[in-house]
């Protein structure tokens, strides 16, 4: 067998030498040091000029054989060493809330959930009212109910609006629409309207506590989904001590059914009351004002619409006929979604 050309021989030796030692260079750390530190020996080994003044130090009885050894072992140590001294360090958290909204959520993962529950990323698209929002998850738009808490409700199909229930929405607006958002799942994955049951994070903010606190939710505990009530309860306990939102006496005094709130806006009227108004019907359940925006209240004493919850969405006439059998027959099958909106495929 013929010899190698020399010039490709230390053509070799050069790069591969050279590699030895970047890749221990790039390594090398306090955290990671006996791997990287091999490499380089591994790498000062084979580049000719290194490996020439040790040999001369040493009086030339570094034999081919003996060097080969030498660079192949520490090349295999090193390597080892490199990745699991690697693996094993652990850098510290950061602490502190990035502008960006990626790190936000990253912090979030590392220093606040537990890495054993589901975690997911979406973007809100709408808010519903207080308790209830629509989110891009994996390419869909769905229903997200916030876990352990409860909002005066605004749209449901039987329930007047109650006090400080707009509030609720507005403030859940502006904290969280058009912003990405970290969801966590507690036990239950879905509740039997089937919106998805989740916890709600803005960086380190847990929006269903934020809530609470700030007097915009009360604590609602549903079994098994408890991980963090004590946070949520500490939340709402701190906004009665402060009397803040729903709790102030100038508002709803913690009482949504009774109390003194009246948004401008908006009144809420009861049956002995006459009102024209296109919000709100004389039995306080709420229309929505999508609906009523764009066309007249309906009207029950003159026979425009007759309930009848066996119709179906398309033998409505309209919208507004969809809507008149969803907040005032109480024909909850033209809500599937429980969004208030009735009939959304041909209304939204």
């Amino acid at each position: 067998m013929g010899k190698i050309n020399p010039k490709i021989k230390t053509t070799a030796l050069w790069v591969l030498g050279c590699f030895f030692l970047l890749m221990g260079i790039a390594g090398i750390s306090i955290k990671n040091f006996f791997g990287p530190f091999l490499l380089i020996i591994s790498g000062l080994i084979t580049v000719p000029p290194s490996f020439d003044f040790i040999n001369t130090k040493l009086k030339g009885k570094i034999s081919r054989n003996f060097r080969i050894a030498v660079i192949v072992i520490f090349f295999i140590l090193g390597i080892k060493y490199y990745q699991s001294t690697a693996s094993s360090y652990n850098p510290p958290v950061n602490n502190v809330i990035s502008e960006e909204k990626t790190e936000q959520v990253e912090n979030k993962i590392n220093s606040s959930v537990d890495p054993e529950v589901v975690i997911e990323k979406g973007t809100v698209v709408s808010v519903t009212d207080g308790d209830t929002i629509r989110v891009i998850l994996n390419g869909n738009n769905v229903p997200i109910r916030l876990i352990g808490i409860d909002t005066p409700e605004i749209s449901h199909p039987t329930e007047p609006v109650q006090c400080y229930g707009p509030e609720a929405k507005k403030a859940l607006e502006e904290l969280i629409l058009n912003k990405e958002v970290v969801l966590e799942k507690d036990v239950s994955d879905k509740d039997k309207y089937g919106r998805y049951l989740r916890y709600i994070w803005l960086g380190e903010v847990m929006v269903n506590e934020y809530l609470t606190q700030n007097g915009f939710a009360f604590a609602s505990p549903y079994p098994p989904d408890t991980k963090y009530q004590n946070r949520i309860d500490a939340g709402e306990q701190s906004a009665k001590t402060s009397l803040v939102g729903l709790w102030s006496k100038s508002t709803c005094n913690g009482d949504v059914y009774t109390g003194t709130y009246k948004d401008p806006n908006k009144t809420i009227v009861t049956p002995s009351q006459e009102t024209n108004t296109p919000v709100y019907n004389t039995n306080s359940t709420y229309v929505d004002p999508i609906v009523s925006s764009t066309s007249e209240t309906p009207d029950t004493t003159n026979g425009k619409y007759t309930c009848n919850c066996k119709k179906t969405c398309a033998q409505m006439s309209s919208c507004e006929e969809a809507q008149y059998q969803l907040n005032i027959c109480g024909c909850n099958a033209r809500d599937a979604d429980k969004d208030g909106v009735a009939c959304d495929s041909d209304c939204q």
